[in-house]
This record gives structure tokens, C-alpha cells and sequence, in this order.
């Protein structure tokens, strides 16, 4: 899981919790915040990511998914959450 020494993080129903021990704050991430965050963990591309994203909402648009998986990386970024690079971000977050 991303920042695992920095934050606790557990699914509760569709959703997902992060504590930051850090800021001592809590984030609530909605189901589909709460994939990207998973799957951010795994060594997952960008493309990758959004596709999981495609498969579990239908009708999603690959490129609009694309976008959304981008913001919610950096938001969660924004936030201090220790992400690691992925490939796909632009040059100056990730390896893409």
C-alpha cells in the first residue's frame, strides 16, 4: 500500500479511510479514489489503472478514466500522500 510507514489505511464498504499519522487527519476516498489508491500500490501504469477503472464502471470513456486516475494521483499527492511514481504520469511526477 502507497506511504504504508506514514498512514493506516482500511476499506469500509465501497469506500476506503486513510489515516495520516502524520497530520493526524483522516481521508475518505469514494469507491473509485479508493481503487486508484489501491492499485496505485501495485505497480500498475496509469493505463492499467484506468482500465480496472473501464471494466468496473461501464460506459466509462478510456480517456476521461485516464484523466480521473491523473487528478486523483496528484490530489492525493497534494494531500501527502507518499505515492510513487507510476508510469503514465506526465514527466515531472512519474516515468511516463
Amino acid at each position: 500500500m502507497p506511504g504504508a510507514d506514514r498512514v493506516a489505511y482500511c476499506a469500509v464498504g465501497q469506500e476506503g479511510v486513510i489515516h495520516d499519522r502524520v497530520a493526524q487527519r483522516l481521508l475518505v476516498l469514494n469507491p473509485s479514489a479508493r481503487r486508484v489508491w489501491e492499485l496505485a500500490g501495485t505497480g500498475m501504469d496509469v493505463a492499467a489503472i484506468a482500465a480496472t477503472l473501464c471494466e468496473a464502471y461501464a460506459g466509462v470513456d478510456p480517456a476521461r478514466a485516464t484523466q480521473d486516475v491523473l487528478a486523483c494521483l496528484a490530489e492525493l499527492r497534494r494531500l501527502g500522500m507518499a505515492i510513487p511514481p507510476i508510469i503514465g504520469e506526465p514527466d515531472d511526477l512519474g516515468q511516463g
